[in-house]
């Protein structure tokens, strides 16, 4: 599996151009996760430095960091229903997603022991990671929110203003 990954990314280098887009799907996956991360940075930044345009997958948290500190890169995530603990296909740009591998595990039927226990090996860093970019997407959604309220009372008052506009102009007529 790793192999083949190395074959596809030699491949796509010798190929790529300022004219390529480039799709990967789970940049680092089927290795160590240190490493892979750091190949998988050296990827994103030898592609990058030849112009092509890239879209890439992820879990790694590392790989979505990079977001933080280079402006080339702009993370994006699948919008989550907390209701039915399932995706719901719409894409929320600038916030990374969260994995929810345990969630979906859990909707899947995995038994709840199975579940505690591997809850129990997640790691302080990671949990804490995990619950910032949970604070990030709650903020993206109610930014959402706030942004289609505001366009519904614009268009309310642009309503309104036509609506006053046309009586006052009717009454001056009259």
């Amino acid at each position: 599996s790793f192999s083949g990954h190395i074959e596809r990314f030699k491949n796509i280098l010798q190929r790529v151009t300022s004219q390529s887009l480039v799709l990967l799907d789970e940049l680092n996956s089927a290795t160590d996760p240190t490493e892979g991360a750091a190949l998988g940075r050296a990827f994103l930044e030898t592609v990058m430095a030849r112009g092509a345009l890239i879209v890439g997958t992820t879990h790694d948290p590392q790989l979505k960091a990079l977001a933080l500190n280079d402006e080339r890169i702009l993370n994006a995530s699948m919008a989550f229903d907390e209701r039915s603990k399932s995706p719901s296909y719409r894409i929320i740009f600038g916030v990374p997603g969260r994995s929810r591998a345990l969630e979906t595990a859990e909707r899947l039927g995995m038994p709840e022991d199975v579940l505690t226990l591997a809850r129990s090996y997640l790691t302080s860093e990671h949990n804490r990671f995990e619950n910032m970019l949970a604070r990030l997407e709650r903020d993206a959604n109610e930014l959402e929110s706030a942004r289609k309220e505001a366009n519904r009372l614009r268009d309310e008052a642009e309503r309104l203003k036509r609506e006053w506009t046309e009586r006052t102009e009717k009454n001056v007529s009259e």
